[in-house]
């Protein structure tokens, strides 16, 4: 519980129990990082920053090589269910990354699947 009242304060909102949180101070980005901050999820980001480059992102190719070696079930038969192609995981992406200039680059972050 006293995890739960610190976060606010993290983030320079009312705090205190029975405070409200005035609507222009709740922006998105607010809500997200203290969405993050609530329910972190490391094991994500730590397959980003092993996987991917130095700032944790993953190219198609990466994403794909992981999914593949690292989430495919090895006891698939590869002619009914085939290793993902990355023309696959772009359309897989697109459905969670919102920058575009990443998706048109091919990059993927860790953000898109925790709560951005």
């Amino acid at each position: 519980m006293r995890f739960i009242l610190k976060v606010p304060e993290k983030f320079l909102l009312a705090f205190n129990v029975g405070d409200s949180i005035r609507l222009e101070d709740f922006t998105l980005d607010v809500y997200r990082n203290f969405l993050d901050s609530l329910c972190p999820r490391p094991e994500l980001s730590n397959i980003f920053k092993l996987q991917g480059d130095e700032s944790g992102r993953l190219s198609v190719d990466q994403m794909t090589e992981f999914i593949n070696n690292k989430q495919r079930d090895p006891r698939l038969n590869e002619i009914l269910y085939p290793p993902l192609r990355p023309a696959q995981t772009h359309t897989l992406m697109e459905r969670y990354q919102h920058d575009q200039d990443h998706l048109k680059q091919g990059i993927y972050s860790v953000c898109p699947l925790c709560s951005k």
